[in-house]
């Protein structure tokens, strides 16, 4: 298989994996009290 189209296909799945991150974490919901449920209490 030619390097290239590995190389293509890993950069556009590294861009779409991005997106949906950066889609899933916009606003305010990454420092809500829900996203640390499981933090673990002081030792």
């Amino acid at each position: 298989m030619n390097p290239w189209v590995i190389l293509v296909e890993m950069a556009a799945f590294a861009t779409i994996f991005t997106a949906v991150i950066f889609a899933y974490y916009r606003g305010d919901r990454k420092h809500s009290p829900a996203s640390i449920h499981n933090y673990p209490p002081d030792i």
